[in-house]
């Protein structure tokens, strides 16, 4: 956990962002203890294709996980919108900070292994699954 607390504070910081460790724990991620209510309805097709055309103009990964988050934020959203979103990524930390801040607002979260396969790093492979199983409860 400590590595993409570290990876998500040098994202932010790659864009400007003056953000303190525990700033990004807070934004990227859900604390354990913390019930998961995942919405039951997703956002429309359209509003995760905007997501993507807002992701595809930018440059960098740390821009990137901003638009996808801000997009994402508050709404639901499948496994199915997620995938193209998560392909925009050209490295594993971007899209695991991703990966974990979209888990709650999954509808079909029992389908989030699936995206396992998106990763190429198997260490990013394994802490997302564990990030799943902690929050699945």
């Amino acid at each position: 956990m400590k590595k993409v607390l570290y990876t998500a504070l040098l994202l932010a910081l790659s864009f400007g962002a003056k953000l303190s460790a525990e700033q990004v724990r807070h934004r990227f991620e859900v604390p354990v203890h913390q019930k998961i209510q995942h919405p039951k309805q997703a956002m429309p097709d359209e509003q995760a294709h905007a997501i993507l055309a807002a992701m595809q103009q930018k440059g960098s990964d740390g821009d990137k996980v901003l638009v996808l988050t801000a997009g994402v934020k508050d709404k639901g959203i499948t496994t199915k919108q997620l995938t193209p979103l998560l392909k925009q990524f050209a490295a594993d930390p971007g899209k695991l900070v991703s990966a974990k801040f979209a888990y709650p607002y999954t509808v079909d979260y029992k389908q989030y292994d699936k995206l396992k396969d998106l990763f190429a790093d198997e260490d990013s492979k394994r802490e997302l699954e564990s990030y799943v199983s902690k929050h699945d409860r």
